[in-house]
């Protein structure tokens, strides 16, 4: 066909010079997502027309831009990360707080707020029971009795040998809340505790691991 390679070389032109005139466009509207902090934006918008634009050229022109903006995506992400690991750590510090004060109402939303932590907090709750205060340590027993993690249940027979009696006997009365036998061996030493009503808890608590883990008949 006459001119037809003639033809064909104009379309790609164009198709080039188009796909050029795009890509500044993108560049620009780059730089404009870039000053709004917008950069999963940003990273969308040019793994967009990366994957549509085929010529070379531009994908030269625009692949060194979206290293760049994953870089500051990855940094977004961290400090954000950093941010809420600071609140979270914040927000638990004040519930502990709560837990320390000579008021039955506050102690007790403070136990509430800390079971909604949930599975995510029992790290940060075992890690709590070395606060000095008795209060809190016993706080912290009733929140992790709320949230049933066995993840917990070592972290509590721990406080069975704690030095405040009214803790020791709070982690007596909690762990019957667990189906879990690994507390046995203290509970049983914790029957000769020095205060009858922690002896007398540990035994109660032994007896209701023992029916509810004995086999059905």
């Amino acid at each position: 066909i006459p001119g037809f390679d003639q033809r064909v070389a104009d379309f790609r032109t164009s198709c080039e010079r188009q796909a050029r005139d795009r890509a500044d466009l993108v560049l620009k509207s780059l730089d404009a997502r870039l000053s709004a902090g917008e950069y999963a934006e940003a990273d969308a918008l040019l793994a967009q027309v990366l994957e549509e634009c085929a010529f070379e050229e531009v994908q030269k022109r625009l692949e060194p831009r979206q290293e760049e903006v994953r870089k500051l995506l990855r940094t977004q992400t961290h400090s954000a990360e950093e941010e809420s690991r600071r609140n979270k750590a914040l927000v638990l510090t004040g519930l502990l707080d709560d837990l320390a004060r000579p008021n039955a109402r506050v102690q007790k939303q403070a136990v509430a707020s800390l079971i909604a932590l949930g599975p995510d907090g029992v790290g940060d709750l075992v890690r709590s029971l070395s606060r000095p205060e008795p209060q809190v340590r016993g706080g912290i027993l009733l929140a992790l009795a709320g949230i049933r993690s066995l993840e917990a249940v070592p972290a509590i027979a721990k406080c069975l040998k704690d030095p405040d009696r009214k803790v020791r006997w709070t982690a007596a009365d909690v762990l019957s809340d667990f189906d879990d036998t690994r507390p046995v061996p203290d509970l049983i030493e914790a029957m000769t505790d020095s205060d009858p009503a922690v002896a007398e808890q540990a035994e109660t608590t032994l007896e209701n691991i023992s029916h509810r883990m004995a086999p059905a008949d």
